[in-house]
């Protein structure tokens, strides 16, 4: 199990749970609502990534909003400290389950084939719909992904997203 360490800013609606990735973005944390329960995903972006990463995310919001059925989607962004945080879907979790953050593995297409071998034709053209539709999206606002990849498509409550875009 990965140790719970102090996250890097407090939130007042969340209670941060484990760190589930990190990177040169900042790092990824799954948390839950304190007052609805919900587990979510939050990115945390740190100060010196801060005015670039805002920008890019003005822009998403405004250009790509009708593709977030396809597209892992940031429900929320908001300021704590020097930290500028988004309120993500959670993925679900790779063992099938209760949640436990400890052992959390978010599902990507990568591991669900790795896992399961193929996947047979229906289930292929609904996750290639749904890819082609996230990327035509994306398109239309001006944006491209740049890096399209079963490591980069997530499985959200069931449904395949395109994620790491913008």
């Amino acid at each position: 199990p990965r140790p719970v360490a102090a996250g890097p800013a407090e939130l007042p609606d969340f209670e941060l749970l484990a760190e589930i990735g990190r990177g040169g973005f900042g790092s990824v944390w799954i948390a839950k609502h304190r007052h609805t329960g919900d587990a979510v995903a939050i990115k945390f972006i740190p100060p010196r990534s801060r005015e670039t990463e805002l920008k890019g995310l003005q822009m998403l919001r405004q250009r790509v909003r009708e593709g977030q059925d396809h597209l892992v989607w940031s429900e929320y962004i908001g300021e704590a400290g020097d930290f500028i945080y988004c309120v993500m879907d959670l993925a679900d979790n790779v063992v099938e389950g209760p949640l436990f953050p400890d052992r959390y593995e978010a599902l990507t297409l990568f591991k669900y084939l790795k896992q399961r071998g193929r996947l047979d034709v229906a289930d292929a053209q609904v996750v290639v719909l749904s890819m082609a539709r996230g990327l035509a999206f994306l398109q239309a606002a001006g944006l491209r992904h740049g890096d399209v990849k079963p490591a980069n498509v997530l499985r959200v409550r069931g449904r395949w997203k395109l994620a790491d875009y913008g």
